[in-house]
């Protein structure tokens, strides 16, 4: 891996807690069982106590999902207390990294999706932005 960026996310990546790492999946679950397995990423942000920690959680699996090169990356909110608010997280946080986020049904669906561009297009302000808010995501 001759990347340096892509390096700094792996790092950042191994350090989060663990309760930020479990939460993103390939397969989305109802019930305590697996209803879908899908071939985006899948970060479930229910239930997390609070909208801090809920948009901590989605700075890390965006960022992260385009490191893997994810086209694609679906974050489902459940109860979380404000899915506007997660998704002007990942706005925040991917920049011009986002194509485009399908977040206009998001209080009635309660997840949005997340097309993303290819990291190695991205100039490298976007990448430095995105690694500083991935070092404030996975902090303490």
């Amino acid at each position: 891996m001759s990347d340096p960026w892509l390096r700094r996310v792996r790092e950042l990546a191994e350090r989060a807690p663990d309760w930020m790492r479990k939460r993103a999946s390939p397969e989305l679950y109802i019930g305590g069982f697996t209803q879908a397995r899908l071939d985006t990423p899948v970060l479930e942000a229910a239930g997390l106590p609070d909208v801090d920690q809920a948009a901590r959680a989605v700075v890390f699996f965006v960022v992260t999902a385009l490191a893997g090169g994810a086209a694609v990356a679906r974050v489902q909110c459940g109860d979380a207390a404000d899915p506007a608010l997660l998704a002007r997280a990942a706005r925040d946080a991917l920049g011009s990294a986002l194509v485009r986020i399908d977040d206009e049904n998001v209080a009635l669906m309660r997840y949005f999706d997340l097309f993303l561009a290819p990291a190695k297009a991205l100039p490298p302000a976007e990448r430095r932005h995105m690694l500083k808010a991935l070092e404030h995501a996975t902090a303490g």
